[in-house]
């Protein structure tokens, strides 16, 4: 329980006191016959105890069975600040038991309140009040009482003073969450130099402020900033505070620290840190904290993210009980812990588990947050790729559909989760090899990346700008196999050209952006001697990061910001007209990424065609091969008196493997009937119900257990085909062609063209037309009889050889 908190309770126990007293002296007749004082100081000092022993449904009990009386006689405003207190601790309860009905009911009376109060209030109540809105995501009204605060803070306290520090503070973090990174990050370096002056490097608040200017950097991708920050943060509180202070900073530190090792992919610095947050945490707050069962679920996450989910799995179960304890089970948190231990079984291959945690977590943020809560959708995300891996068509589908209605109506179709959830349902439809509806999805994705990409690849991060290449790499995969298999099976479709034309732009575009020297021009512009050009490009990325903060938020939450974006907007518009005209270099850049399929046929002449060249691999139809193995062992009737014996286990993954069946292991009963003198086909029959309960007599210890055994199949990843996928591409048309013997050509013939560059000094006298035959044959063979000239963009094994050195017959 904070100080804060406490201090509250005393001041609201105080007014109510007086009030109470106030009204017995004036004799107020009409109040007196009502209340009886003693029995409301009574339940609400419960009301309290229970709040603070998290016993809120008690404390609720209490405080809506006094609310009434209580309004009535806080009604005034001098005593408003003592009643907003307790609707603070009545809104508290209704979070922590997720009555969000009456959570948002009360929201109303509680805004009224503070913004009626909040300029006459005490510091102290002011501060609750600003944090309270910065917490609840009201940003524009914290805004205006902190920063109104901040100014009576400086008037009245001086700079120089804590309260400064607690208010900047607060104040800062919300600019970072309104992603108006550049003035939270002066305002933390203002109290870093503040908490420097008055109490020193070795203060706990110097300490704090580095940590969260640490945490600012890294989550706008300035990693290099970020680790100095949190290093400095560990180091001091290593030497001068100590590891094992009350306040848990250094173990959240070295939790921060791993974060941040986790995003850069330096696993070895992150594990030590992690397990060092983790032991620390265990000596401070004990094993059945809520911290300890945190830096047991991040380390997981990092165990997971290698691959190590035997360790994983320990950790995340662990970190669930833990959660489950602090929590309970009808908590959204509780659902997160579920969700990732469940995709833990899910890489172990133990579907039963997973299946059973993924739809414990689907259902607990259905009750607790409704069906149209964006992690109610990526619950149904998660268990629709459960069930696609699966081969459930139809359950993937219906999960997959539900989410994305979810995602378009809360983030709208520029959102990330729309953007993967439309890319799932087309690798669903593929998977089922119904190309024509997969298409349309697949190729509205990657637009949507595509355009958000084209317009923001000047301001973003190298981690984002990597990021999003990764998402589009990965969309491109499925985006080339689709149209492969178009081209393979459905000639007539309708939109082929239309496809063409996308997939080409595509492209051209995609090589335009990672070729684009985005570094190079900024560089260039910031080093310039142009000092009006240098700020306008800062000003330009710095409302370009907030603008794009902001339209990854909600829908509702954009409305409420609905004046800021058109304000960005403006301000956006005005500065690019001014950097294209002044800068030739910056609307190079952004001419060059806009490259399209008519600007080529534009520029050939008659004669000239255009070659581009696309190695993929090519996305299986099911991303496991299914090996359907029933119960997964084989048996004889061999056995004591005839008894089934298991005579070989299948495979390790299988549902024999699973259970502990070895060999020899006799099974005495299937589903209670005796196995001994029934026929090999009579035990066939009984084990083919889907779930049987077997009697086994174990061969090692001679011991009899029973088991549930279940028919499942065993899933192998399967190896994706590689091809080579030509545009030909003349003033008038565009052109395919499948090269589908890329295996041979990147070892056979490429191996065979490495030795005769060896032997023959001059390659271009190659006289055997074998590797002309298999490298560009089929595609001469496309371009027609009066081509002249080609223009090839190579990819793949064609960069490794010179087309030139190939005998044509």
């Amino acid at each position: 329980m904070g100080i804060l908190r406490i201090i509250t309770f005393i001041i609201i126990f105080f007014s109510l006191y007086q009030i109470c007293n106030a009204q017995n002296s004036n004799q107020n007749q009409e109040v007196s016959d009502s209340l009886n004082e003693e029995q409301l100081m009574e339940d609400i000092k419960m009301a309290i105890e229970h709040y603070q022993n998290r016993q809120y449904k008690h404390a609720i009990h209490l405080f809506e069975k006094n609310i009434a009386t209580l309004k009535a006689m806080y009604r005034d405003v001098p005593n408003l600040s003592s009643y907003l207190g307790l609707l603070n601790i009545l809104s508290d309860c209704y979070q922590n038991t997720w009555q969000l009905e009456k959570y948002n009911e009360l929201q109303a009376e509680r805004d009224e309140i503070r913004m009626q109060i909040y300029e006459n209030a005490d510091w102290k109540v002011m501060f609750r009040i600003g944090n309270d809105l910065l917490n609840e995501g009201k940003y524009e009204k914290a805004q205006l009482v902190l920063e109104k605060l901040k100014v009576k803070t400086e008037k009245d306290f001086q700079r120089q003073s804590l309260n400064y520090i607690e208010v900047c503070n607060s104040l800062a973090l919300l600019y970072k969450r309104r992603a108006m990174y550049d003035i939270a990050e002066k305002l933390y370096l203002e109290v870093k130099d503040i908490c420097n002056s008055l109490l020193g490097k070795k203060s706990y608040e110097y300490v704090r402020t580095c940590n969260n200017l640490g945490m600012l950097y890294y989550e706008y991708g300035n990693y290099v900033k970020a680790e100095l920050l949190l290093l400095e943060a560990k180091d001091i509180l290593q030497k001068d505070i100590g590891k094992e202070d009350e306040r848990g900073m250094y173990p959240q530190c070295c939790s921060n620290l791993g974060l941040l090792y986790i995003e850069q992919g330096l696993f070895k610095k992150a594990y030590d840190v992690l397990l060092e947050s983790k032991d620390i945490r265990e000596k401070i707050f004990t094993r059945k904290s809520e911290e300890y069962g945190q830096s047991c679920h991040n380390l997981a996450l990092l165990y997971s993210r290698v691959g190590y989910y035997e360790s994983a799995l320990a950790l995340y179960k662990e970190a669930k009980e833990i959660a489950e304890i602090f929590l309970g089970k009808n908590h959204p948190e509780y659902a997160t812990y579920c969700d990732n231990l469940g995709g833990c079984y899910e890489e172990l291959e133990l579907y039963e588990e997973a299946e059973s945690l993924r739809i414990e977590a689907k259902n607990i943020r259905k009750i607790t947050l409704g069906i149209n809560h964006p992690w109610y959708a990526y619950s149904c995300n998660n268990l629709g790729f459960f069930y696609s891996k699966r081969g459930f068509f139809k359950q993937a589908l219906s999960l997959y559909q539900e989410a994305l209605d979810i995602y378009e109506k809360q983030f709208g179709k520029e959102h990330t989760e729309y953007i993967k959830t439309l890319s799932n349902i087309s690798a669903l439809y593929y998977q089922e090899k119904l190309y024509e509806n997969a298409s349309p999805l697949i190729s509205e994705a990657i637009k949507i990346e595509f355009d958000y990409l084209k317009k923001n690849l000047l301001h973003l991060s190298e981690k984002e700008k990597k990021d999003y290449f990764n998402t589009i790499s990965s969309n491109r995969i499925g985006f080339y196999s689709i149209l492969v298999k178009i081209l393979e099976n459905e000639t007539s479709y309708k939109d082929l050209n239309v496809l063409l034309q996308n997939t080409f732009n595509f492209t051209l575009q995609s090589k335009g952006l990672m070729l684009s020297e985005v570094k190079k021009m900024k560089n260039h512009i910031l080093h310039s001697s142009d000092t009006s050009l240098r700020n306008k490009l800062v000003a330009w990325q710095r409302y370009k990061t907030q603008i794009s903060k902001i339209y990854n938020l909600p829908l509702a939450d954009r409305e409420r910001n609905t004046q800021q974006i058109l304000f960005l907007e403006n301000e956006i518009n005005n500065l690019e007209r001014y950097l294209f005209t002044k800068s030739s270099i910056f609307k190079e850049t952004y001419e060059n990424i806009n490259i399209q399929l008519s600007d080529i046929q534009k520029n050939l002449k008659a004669g000239e065609v255009a070659v581009e060249l696309i190695r993929t691999p090519l996305l299986p139809n099911d991303e496991y091969v299914f090996d359907y193995i029933g119960k997964g062992f084989s048996y004889d009737t061999l056995g004591s008196n005839g008894a089934v014996r298991v005579i070989k286990v299948i495979s390790n993954k299988s549902p024999a493997y699973k259970i502990g069946l070895k060999i020899n292991d006799e099974i005495l009963s299937i589903n209670d009937i005796i196995t001994s003198g029934k026929s090999i086909s009579q035990v066939s029959s009984l084990l083919k119900e889907e779930s049987c309960k077997i009697e086994i007599l174990s061969a090692e210890t001679k011991s009899k257990k029973i088991l549930i055994i279940k028919n499942d199949s065993v899933f192998v990843k399967k190896q994706a085909d590689i091809i080579y996928l030509a545009f030909i591409i003349t003033t008038q048309d565009i052109r395919t062609l499948l090269i589908k013997n890329a295996p041979s050509l990147e070892t056979t013939y490429f191996q065979e063209y490495q030795k005769l560059m060896k032997v023959t000094m001059n390659p271009k006298v190659f006289e055997d037309t074998l590797l002309y035959n298999a490298f560009w044959k089929p595609i001469a063979e496309q371009l027609g009889e009066n081509v002249k000239t080609v223009y090839l963009s190579p990819d793949g094994i064609y960069h490794q050889i010179n087309l030139n050195t190939l005998q044509n017959p």
